[in-house]
């Protein structure tokens, strides 16, 4: 899940709830089974936490399509395969370990990241369980089911769960922080993947007067700290 993250993540809004208007067609619908309906989401502008808000076109007024029928990129290349948690710094930000997290008073309340029509919105969930050799939590969000009518749950990362016992607003520090190094680390790697992308036989050899000076200037340099060495022996 983690290797889908988005690094700018997005609330429903005005424009999505438009495309559901288009998309509710027949085959959706055989999907997308209303029922009863319930709470939407909307970004709030201080921490991006959604709050509460009756919309009848609201995602948590559908049954969701099973794991089998979710649908990512396949075409995603390997810059936008790097994890979110790859540039974590939980010594500065966790304040408590996992099993710390799963000793809250039962149920264990939290808002997750849930992907809509390639956008990502924030949900209310409970936080079941930890698996530490492969560091996700399982979740099971409230307002959400299958196809088979059951509760939805996943597996996330650290960086996909917000506990409502935590600080949001360090939360999504410590988000924009890891997004932040995530994008120079994929500019980076698009600029190396570009150089290593060239024909080096279209490129001109350095003249033989600029690889004298290069020389020459590393010569200078080495002299330099020769003297500098040996003034220094001098005085021992």
């Amino acid at each position: 899940i983690g290797a889908h993250y988005s690094p700018h993540v997005s609330q429903l809004n005005g424009a999505l709830l438009a495309k559901y208007r288009q998309v509710l067609n027949d085959e959706t619908m055989k999907k997308l089974k209303a029922t009863k309906p319930s709470a939407s989401l909307k970004r709030t502008k201080k921490n991006h936490i959604p709050e509460v808000q009756y919309d009848a076109l609201s995602i948590a007024n559908y049954q969701l399509p099973s794991c089998n029928d979710l649908v990512y990129d396949p075409n995603r290349d390997r810059v936008q395969r790097l994890s979110l948690e790859l540039f974590d710094d939980p010594d500065e930000f966790e304040t408590r370990t996992p099993d710390e997290w799963l000793q809250l008073p039962q149920p264990i309340q939290a808002k997750a990241l849930w992907c809509i029509n390639h956008q990502w919105v924030w949900l209310e969930c409970h936080v079941l369980s930890y698996d530490p050799q492969s560091s996700l939590y399982q979740i099971q969000f409230t307002d959400c089911q299958n196809a088979t009518g059951d509760s939805f749950c996943k597996h996330v990362r650290r960086l996909s769960v917000c506990f409502d016992a935590e600080d949001e607003t360090r939360f999504f520090q410590r988000r924009q922080m890891c997004e932040r190094l995530r994008e120079e680390a994929k500019a980076y790697r698009r600029y190396r993947m570009l150089i290593d992308g060239q024909d080096a036989s279209k490129f001109a050899p350095p003249r033989r007067d600029i690889l004298q000076g290069i020389l020459h200037v590393l010569m200078k340099g080495t002299r330099q700290m020769i003297n500098i060495v040996n003034m220094r022996q001098s005085f021992i």
